[in-house]
């Protein structure tokens, strides 16, 4: 009995580690495994948070940049920016930059940053960020480029694509650009088939006016902070820049493509329907009617709207008669002389959006052809009235009661 209990007391306190050896050997790998495992996770999640960590800093750092850079550029302060150049850009970029930067700008808000993909080792930026829009329009993305120099956040170049220009064509229209931009330019509807179609349009609905026979060239290329287009010496030939550019507007309640496709619009039409010679003090009105086929061929109803709206509310009440001649504006005209010019060129764009709505796609035509054979501008300035009234019908005075309601009312 006494060597019973002297063997069970031996046995309980086994020498260390002994335990262990008399378990079976895939127990014991078992649990090597679990403790590898448990020292991994602990390591693996003390990095994430040091990458976390980083990661939180980095967004900091360039949200601090994007958010003084977004007020030097509501106040126009180009000095006070200097320190957000990229010096070690190309001076074209910079001059371009100091530019863009040095007009004062209503700004929709305080863009937001959304992504961040480090290139370069880590010594380039390249962000999206999103600028507020009103009512229930989503948010407007920006394609942005910092560069890290002397240990801070500078807006830089964007990376080039390096990419071959590409050519997609219909009968009347060429459009060269690289892969993305075209990608973008002839997905459904394809830009340059809208454009085919406003061609036979206006060759239809302008009568007596020639439109442009040949094809024109579109050649895009991204280059920022410059606008949409830019003209050459060449009539069958434009320059836009990239689609992909954002186009940030306050007072524009379009899109950014939207906005885009209606600017290169305007000017596509201007080479294909150029106005006489003999007619330059009539480009005011020219200018109405081609915008107004832009308008009515880009945009979708529910766009234009909102544009008319904008227009509303820049009117702030008070209506210029488009009855009357544009008021004569120069260099050295006051401010409230630019001012009557805005208010008439808003006034003649509702006047025409109204006969437009009421008699049918081909009014701008309508009005152009029963100008143009009296071959004086000064038709336009004496016979303006007429010139409505022989798309619209009834008496005048209705048309302007009419034309001013629509002008001055929201619309739902």
């Amino acid at each position: 009995m006494l060597e019973w209990d002297i063997l069970e007391d031996e046995e309980s306190h086994l020498p260390e580690g002994s335990e262990a050896d008399a378990l079976p050997g895939g127990v014991r790998w078992r649990r090597w495994l679990l403790v590898l495992a448990m020292l991994i996770a602990g390591m693996a999640g003390a990095a994430w948070g040091r990458v976390y960590a980083q990661e939180q800093q980095l967004r900091a750092d360039l949200t601090e940049v994007i958010t003084r850079e977004a007020h030097l550029m509501a106040l126009g302060a180009v000095e006070q920016g200097e320190g957000l150049v990229d010096p070690l850009a190309p001076a074209e970029w910079k001059g371009r930059y100091r530019r863009y930067l040095g007009r004062p700008q209503t700004l929709p808000g305080t863009p937001e940053l959304r992504t961040v993909e480090l290139q370069q080792e880590g010594a380039l930026a390249v962000v999206v960020v999103a600028w507020p829009t009103q009512g229930e329009a989503p948010a407007v993305m920006e394609r942005r480029a910092y560069r890290l120099y002397q240990e801070k956040w500078v807006r830089s170049p964007l990376p080039t694509d390096g990419e071959p220009l590409q050519t997609s064509e219909t009968t009347h229209f060429v459009l060269r650009a690289g892969p993305r931009d075209l990608a973008m330019l002839t997905d459904a509807p394809a830009y340059h088939e809208q454009l085919e179609a406003i061609w036979k349009h206006l060759d239809t609905t302008w009568e007596g006016w020639e439109v442009e026979p040949f094809p024109i060239t579109i050649v895009v290329q991204r280059l920022e902070f410059e606008s949409i287009v830019s003209y050459t010496s060449s009539r069958r030939m434009l320059r836009a820049n990239s689609p992909r550019l954002t186009y940030v507007l306050s007072n524009k309640p379009l899109p950014s493509q939207a906005y885009y496709k209606l600017h290169l619009t305007r000017a596509v039409l201007r080479r294909l329907l150029p106005l006489p010679s003999w007619a330059a003090g009539a480009q005011p009105i020219h200018t109405q009617l081609i915008d107004a086929e832009a308008r009515q061929w880009i945009l979708d109803e529910s766009q234009r709207k909102a544009l008319r709206n904008s227009w509303r509310e820049t009117l702030d009440g008070q209506w210029y008669s488009p009855f009357l001649p544009p008021p004569s504006i120069t260099e050295e005209s006051s401010p409230t002389q630019h001012k009557d010019y805005e208010q008439w060129s808003l006034s003649t764009a509702l006047l025409l959006d109204y006969l437009i709505d009421r008699h049918g796609q081909d009014v701008p035509g309508r009005l152009a052809s029963k100008w143009l054979p009296n071959r004086s501008e000064f038709f336009l300035q004496r016979e303006l009235p007429a010139l409505y009234l022989s798309v619209a019908g009834g008496l005048f005075g209705e048309l302007e009661t009419q034309a001013r309601e629509f002008a001055l009312t929201i619309e739902e």
